[in-house]
């Protein structure tokens, strides 16, 4: 069986852990005797169009077998569950043309996925995006309270 391996970062501060993610995806397939085509990502789902993830998004859609996509953990997939790209692969998933696998997580969605399996995939996309949200947080305060202090954010001008 094919599968569609993604190994995800947003930032170019995280480039670092895309060969380690992608070390785990590529021992997972090779365990289990797939097929699998590798795509390494940089980009965010906040900036940007996510241009790349959408080219894989397209050729996993055109791929005329069931194919399997696997990320490494569901925030590697996504913290935005609106997303177009995701709204696509759900159909995939729900339609048997592919299942999504989530090997750190250890939950693998398909067609026939029970619904306590479906409530761990949305459960962890909520986390995610929480995550994602506290982090911006964090940031905000540490900001003011560093201009409360008479500090720079950033690089003092010239």
């Amino acid at each position: 069986m094919k599968a569609y391996l993604l190994a995800r970062v947003s930032t170019d501060d995280q480039k670092d852990a895309l060969p380690a993610q992608s070390y785990r995806l590529t021992e997972y397939a090779k365990r289990r005797g797939y097929e699998y085509k590798l795509t390494e990502l940089r980009e965010s789902a906040y900036k940007g169009n996510r241009d790349s993830f959408k080219i894989v998004v397209e050729e996993i859609k055109n791929c005329n077998e069931p194919a399997i996509v696997v990320f490494d953990k569901i925030d590697r997939y996504t913290r935005d569950s609106s997303s177009e790209q995701v709204r696509m692969l759900q159909t995939l998933y729900r339609s048997g043309k592919i299942e999504l696998h989530f090997p750190s997580d250890n939950l693998f969605i398909h067609k026939e996925s029970p619904a306590t399996d479906l409530l761990r995939l949305g459960m962890g996309i909520v986390v995610a995006q929480y995550y994602s949200d506290a982090i911006s947080d964090n940031v905000k305060r540490r900001f003011e309270q560093k201009w409360r202090d008479g500090e720079w954010t950033g690089m003092a001008p010239i």
